[in-house]
């Protein structure tokens, strides 16, 4: 699969999860609260391929190393709940595939 390398990249290479536990409330020049939608937006769609992707077997083993499953644990820190829940069906597909000594939760 073509775009798991670019997910990859955008996931777990120095992407900024710009997610919180409640949306702002919208201004019509409020470019911020703009911007945090927008990226929670695309963090969304990004989250969802990847569930449904991460349904084949071998793409879930692929995702089941550290490189993927520790800015996927981190999100439970930093974004909102929707995105949460859908790192959770994420994970009960890649989970089964991982070593879970290779895997460090951050705080």
């Amino acid at each position: 699969s073509g775009w798991v390398g670019d997910a990859e990249a955008a996931l777990g290479g120095g992407a900024t999860l710009r997610c919180a536990s409640a949306s702002p409330v919208l201004t019509d020049t409020d470019s911020d609260a703009k911007d945090f939608i927008e990226s929670e937006q695309a963090l969304l769609q990004l989250l969802g391929l990847l569930v449904h992707v991460c349904r084949d077997s071998a793409t879930a083993a692929h995702v089941a190393t550290a490189r993927w499953l520790e800015p996927l644990l981190s999100v439970w820190h930093y974004c909102s709940p929707r995105c949460c829940r859908l790192v959770m069906r994420l994970l009960s597909c890649v989970l089964p595939h991982a070593e879970p000594a290779s895997v460090r939760v951050p705080p």
